[in-house]
């Protein structure tokens, strides 16, 4: 199977670009993840389809965790998926869908079989124009604007959408801190993010 970067772990791929190369040509890994933190991107991904009701979203929050050992967790993100709701009924863009998978596109100097994509969680419709891309964050959100990721992700959906760079904003729902933001990379900071990337990629090549 060809090795794959997911866009989140952009950072930990730059920080140690040597113990990610192993991590990257090892067997496949089974997917992580706190199942608190998925059972609220799962709710959240329901809420968002037609006929289900911000109740029923919530219902089926309680019934995925009512097994779970830490009540106080359980709790934690039932507020947690309220905020979420009053955030975005109070923001008013229109969803336009969920669970993008973008792709990001290499040069010809990069591993001929290494991808690189993640998942924009919300896709919006911005009132002024163009699109808005979010991504649900479990821990406070503290540095997102210097990620990597984001100016790639804001590339990304530029291309899918068909529209210029501009007319994209990317944003964070922190949940930890209860924060939301957004904004837009210009041109120029998308250059430079692709120039970082290429850096990363070529370190992470496997030895021949």
């Amino acid at each position: 199977m060809s090795p794959r970067l997911p866009l989140r772990e952009l950072e930990e791929a730059s920080t140690d670009p040597v113990g990610y190369r192993a991590k990257l040509y090892s067997p496949p890994r089974q997917a992580q993840g706190s199942i608190y933190f998925n059972t609220l991107r799962n709710t959240i991904f329901n809420f968002h389809k037609p006929q289900w009701t911000a109740a029923q979203a919530e219902s089926y929050l309680q019934d995925h965790l009512a097994g779970a050992a830490n009540v106080s967790r359980t709790a934690e993100v039932s507020d947690q998926f309220r905020w979420y709701v009053r955030e975005y009924e109070t923001l008013g863009w229109t969803k336009f869908l969920t669970r993008l998978t973008v792709d990001i596109s290499l040069s010809a100097c990069a591993p001929a079989d290494l991808a690189i994509s993640g998942q924009i969680a919300r896709v919006d419709l911005v009132p002024s124009g163009g699109y808005a891309g979010w991504i649900l964050l479990s821990g406070d959100g503290r540095g997102w604007r210097q990620e990597l990721r984001m100016p790639l992700s804001q590339e990304a959906l530029a291309r899918k959408m068909n529209v210029p760079i501009n007319e994209i904003v990317v944003g964070v729902y922190a949940f930890r801190s209860r924060s939301v933001e957004h904004t837009s990379y210009s041109a120029t900071e998308v250059r430079e993010a692709h120039s970082s990337l290429e850096r990363i990629v070529q370190r992470l090549r496997p030895f021949t």
